[in-house]
């Protein structure tokens, strides 16, 4: 719907509200990362990158993480993101990423997706 500023204020909400009546280990690698992914779409990329670093604590696999983060890093002119694009690529191939049998994952991360972006944007 792009209406990314709402979906930005409803995820701060959300994480705040598990952070305030549970804890930080409620909040989902999940809700970081597509709060990331939010401020990305909103092109602001390094405070997209601090979301997606927090995912990837949260759970290190979450390949999705890895894979945007690389894309932000390489809109800052980061070299770095080409060696997260390429950690992402490993990860999904051996089948570390988010997925779902019964629902179909926003931004969910493919192998050809991944190579293609490596092939165009790295060396």
């Amino acid at each position: 719907m792009k209406n990314y500023n709402e979906a930005f204020e409803l995820f701060k909400e959300a994480i705040e509200y598990e952070r305030r009546e549970h804890s930080e280990s409620w909040i989902t690698h999940q809700m970081l990362f597509q709060t990331g992914r939010v401020l990305h779409l909103m092109k602001r990329p390094r405070e997209a990158i601090e979301y997606y670093d927090k995912a990837l604590l949260n759970w290190d696999g979450s390949s999705e993480s890895l894979y945007y983060k690389g894309l932000a890093e390489l809109e800052l002119g980061k070299e770095s993101g080409c060696s997260n694009l390429k950690e992402a690529l490993r990860k999904v191939k051996q089948g570390i990423k988010s997925t779902d049998s019964y629902v179909k994952l926003f931004d969910e991360v493919y192998t050809p997706q991944i190579e293609k972006t490596i092939k165009l944007k790295c060396k």
